[in-house]
């Protein structure tokens, strides 16, 4: 069966957004899925502002920009089999409700798994309730008093907004005297907090993957390399320059070694599966892990339920180091799609 498949790319909120959703978005685009698989790709940008442009292809900058009323019978009469949502800023739940709304079902997770997992307060306080592993940590609002904090805190910890992606406004605190620029920081970027030991040790991405019937696919844990008394930073993620935005040059990731480190990827396929399960997530889902160089302990730092199936993208990375292509994951979430299509509704 022909999927027509809308790749939905942008934001109405900053160029940042912007040109970060557009770098992932027309990666994945391009990388020739369509061609193999036999799918209709259509297009679809928000703009700065909230306007929308229906373009013939990826590159073209030039169309004719719409309102959301207007796109929204635009979108109605392409009428995608499913979209392909390369949005990740602070409003992408309110579209994907959208989408849910007009009854256009979406690759992975739904607006309210979504917007659970991106506001980091609310998914650690779901994590505990789960008993999921997780550093020990508190939520701060703007009416918290910082000395009385401090006194409380084992130091160092992390300081992090709770509603920003790529480690914005993240901070390694080693004294009680930086945590106010800290907390300041991090309040620059969102209304609430999040205050966390800081786990010494090794940082380890691992996802899962949905196949068609719903069995859930452990995929190989990725390792960044890093030292282990610091934290990734925003520069170690991305690099974002007068002219575009791309995944930082410098990074070093290499794959755990499941034959050297059996007991640890098992772990980690436990913790991800029970983390995907317990998150409500659907179709992917990834955990980003810090490995206690103490005792060797697994802490969750967070869930990710963003990606566009580009080649460069992560879970691709870990789906090809099982010796299948992109073409072929693809093909599975488009499967998925089908399969909810035909399931029955719950009322």
């Amino acid at each position: 069966m022909v999927s027509t498949i809308l790749h939905v790319l942008g934001s109405p909120l900053s160029s940042f957004d912007f040109d970060l959703s557009c770098y992932y978005g027309k990666m994945a685009y391009k990388a020739g899925y369509d061609k193999i698989n036999g799918y209709i790709y259509k297009v679809a940008y928000i703009h700065e502002g909230g306007e929308w442009s229906f373009p013939n292809n990826v590159d073209d900058g030039n169309s004719l920009r719409y309102t959301l009323t207007q796109a929204t019978g635009i979108i109605e009469h392409i009428a995608p089999d499913l979209i392909l949502s390369h949005l990740f800023c602070e409003q992408t739940a309110a579209y994907l409700s959208m989408f849910e709304l007009m009854g256009i079902q979406v690759i992975g997770a739904t607006a309210k798994n979504f917007s659970l997992v991106t506001d980091k307060g609310a998914c650690r306080g779901l994590m505990e309730l789960f008993n999921l592993p997780i550093p020990k940590g508190i939520l701060l609002d703007e009416t918290a008093n910082i000395e009385k904090v401090a006194k409380s805190l084992d130091f160092p910890c992390v300081v992090k907004p709770s509603t920003t992606e790529n480690s914005l406004g993240i901070s390694l605190v080693y004294h009680s005297s930086e945590l106010e620029a800290a907390v300041d920081l991090a309040f620059s970027h969102s209304s609430q907090v999040v205050i966390e030991d800081f786990i010494p040790g090794r940082e380890i991405r691992v996802g899962v993957i949905e196949n068609v019937d719903g069995d859930l696919i452990p995929l190989p844990p990725v390792e960044y390399k890093i030292e282990q008394n610091s934290i990734r930073s925003f520069e170690d993620k991305l690099e974002f320059g007068a002219k575009s935005v791309q995944q930082s040059r410098t990074t070093v990731t290499s794959f755990v070694c499941s034959k050297e480190e059996k007991e640890l990827v098992e772990n980690l396929h436990q913790a991800v599966i029970r983390n995907h399960t317990a998150l409500g997530c659907r179709d992917f889902s990834l955990i980003d892990c810090r490995i206690s160089s103490v005792d060797g302990s697994i802490n969750i730092l967070e869930c990710n339920v963003f990606c566009t199936f580009s080649p460069k993208s992560v879970i691709n990375k870990m789906w090809e180091k099982l010796g299948r292509t992109n073409a072929e994951l693809m093909d599975i979430m488009v499967q998925r799609i089908e399969k909810r299509k035909q399931a029955p509704q719950r009322i």
